[in-house]
């Protein structure tokens, strides 16, 4: 019984850490989504200015 309950806290342990990997890369790649938009509007901006 202590030897289920244990392995259960550990399973959950490894749920959430794997879940909470998933939301820390999902939040790295929206920033990197966000860096992209913003030096394209970036780059463009410039093009504008040049044209």
């Amino acid at each position: 019984m202590t030897f289920n309950s244990f392995r259960q806290e550990a399973w959950n342990d490894r749920v959430v850490e794997t879940m909470t990997f998933s939301n820390f890369r999902l939040e790295a790649w929206n920033d990197m989504v966000v860096e992209t938009m913003t030096f394209n509007s970036f780059r463009q901006e410039t093009w504008n200015n040049r044209v």
